[in-house]
């Protein structure tokens, strides 16, 4: 045991880094980006995860440019209690 675990997970191991802007923050900045949530023809909702809202949420961007570059309409689905769509 001479290696120090807090939580069971090696010292050595660097976390994630947290963004400057959640995801969620950005797609509400977008030029029309569409809130209502919901679908229909021609448009989609996309499911933010944990990962990509904190993380990476280059992620997010990428997929909401090709969804609009497809000529869809992109809503972000709300998040649960847990940050979990």
């Amino acid at each position: 045991m001479g290696k120090r675990v807090a939580a069971r997970v090696d010292r050595r191991r660097r976390p994630p880094t947290w963004a400057p802007r959640t995801f969620a923050s950005r797609f509400a900045a977008r030029k029309g980006a569409d809130h209502r949530g919901g679908s229909a023809a021609g448009r989609v909702v996309l499911f933010n995860d944990t990962f990509t809202n904190y993380n990476n949420p280059a992620i997010g961007d990428a997929g909401v440019d090709v969804l609009e570059a497809a000529g869809l309409t992109v809503a972000l689905a709300p998040m649960g209690a847990a940050d979990v769509p």
